[in-house]
């Protein structure tokens, strides 16, 4: 009876890896070149953005919140950035840009931690309060209009070095980061006590 119960916990926790394999397998026999190194890394290059994503989601889960508006602070952080860039002062280089962008996150997401952490509103309600405040922020900016920011800006996301796509370096890197933050020091220690 216990065996059975400790295999079908497995089978649980470990459904998501049976599902990816199982899905490889039917791509790789239907499709040609799936498995290759060349799609591999489009693959990873593609799961990059949303891997920032969800690197700020882990932090937040682990302090047992949840941040409904993180996409719409990227998109409002790219956004604002790129007509700073552009239209407000195009004579700054393209480095000050992710300067400006890390500011910016950081500040647009101190407005959620203010209130949560702070004021004790419910994180769902100012996570998603947040989340229409930046959506609408981000189109008031442009109106749905394209703009071109700097090529370093370009290079950092979507050029590549050595055949593998920079936005995955630094992704890596942000894993590393934050694996030491959350495991080797105080502070990461502090959050995942409080989640």
């Amino acid at each position: 009876m216990i065996n059975s119960q400790k295999i079908k916990l497995a089978l649980v926790e470990h459904m998501i890896w049976v599902i990816i394999i199982g899905v490889s397998i039917i791509f790789s026999l239907t499709i040609s070149n799936f498995f290759t190194v060349k799609n591999f890394l489009f693959i990873l290059y593609a799961a990059s953005a949303l891997g920032f994503l969800v690197l700020g989601e882990a932090i937040a889960l682990l302090g047992g919140n949840m941040d409904l508006s993180l996409s719409e602070n990227a998109g409002l952080t790219a956004m604002l950035v790129g007509v700073i860039l552009v239209d407000w002062a195009p004579w700054l280089p393209g480095w000050v840009g992710i300067i400006l962008m890390v500011l910016v996150g950081a500040l647009l997401g101190s407005i959620n931690g203010f209130f949560v952490g702070k004021m004790k509103i419910n994180p769902f309600l100012i996570t998603l309060s947040t989340f229409l405040m930046f959506n609408w922020s981000t189109y008031y900016l442009r109106r749905g209009a394209i703009i071109k920011v700097p090529d370093v800006l370009l290079v950092l996301g979507g050029g590549k070095t050595g055949g593998i796509f920079n936005s995955i370096f630094v992704l890596v890197g942000m894993v590393i980061i934050l694996y030491i933050i959350l495991d080797h020091t105080r502070f990461g220690s502090h959050i995942r006590a409080v989640g």
